[in-house]
């Protein structure tokens, strides 16, 4: 018999604390504290220790310096890895296709457009997907272009308009 939810093993509470802490490294938009993660997250020191080593082998986040001295030892900061990885935005409107591709801290490198040209996407849903697939294609190539590593593909759908895939430049 087929479950209808999945349970909370180990394995699914990692994945689930890692997005807890690459979010908050995210959200803070600059270099951040272990400590503020740790706060940020609710997460114990080790966890998150153990955590950010985990994204740093895989080049998702990086250490940038430390903090100001106050008082005590000063902070060891991290941040989002501007290269390691890509992200793959497309957007099907309604007169046109755009993509963008950008690195992890969402810096433009690549990005097209392709207008309709008076093609209805309603009944021509198939030029459409063609279409989104070579957007698709040519913006992997350009990131073979600018980094000849090893790449992975995770994806997530963002939206009904949005889809976007990252692209793991793991060496």
């Amino acid at each position: 018999m087929k479950h209808l939810y999945r349970t909370a093993d180990q394995m699914w509470v990692r994945q689930h604390n890692l997005t807890v802490v690459l979010n908050c490294v995210w959200q803070a938009n600059a270099p951040i504290s272990r400590t503020r993660v740790v706060e940020m997250s609710g997460l114990n020191k080790g966890t998150v220790g153990s955590l950010l080593t985990e994204l740093q082998e895989w080049k998702f986040v990086k250490e940038s310096g430390i903090s100001d001295p106050r008082l005590g030892r000063p902070a060891t900061l991290v941040d989002i890895d501007p290269d390691g990885g890509r992200v793959i935005g497309i957007e099907i409107g309604v007169n046109s296709i755009s993509i963008v591709l950008t690195d992890l801290k969402t810096q433009v490198i690549w990005s097209r457009k392709v207008d309709a040209n008076g093609v209805s996407f309603i009944q021509n849903q198939d030029w459409v997907l063609q279409k989104a697939e070579g957007l698709i294609a040519e913006a992997i190539q350009q990131t073979l272009i600018i980094r000849k590593d090893k790449w992975s593909v995770w994806y997530g759908i963002m939206s009904l308009e949005f889809s976007c895939l990252v692209l793991s430049l793991a060496g």
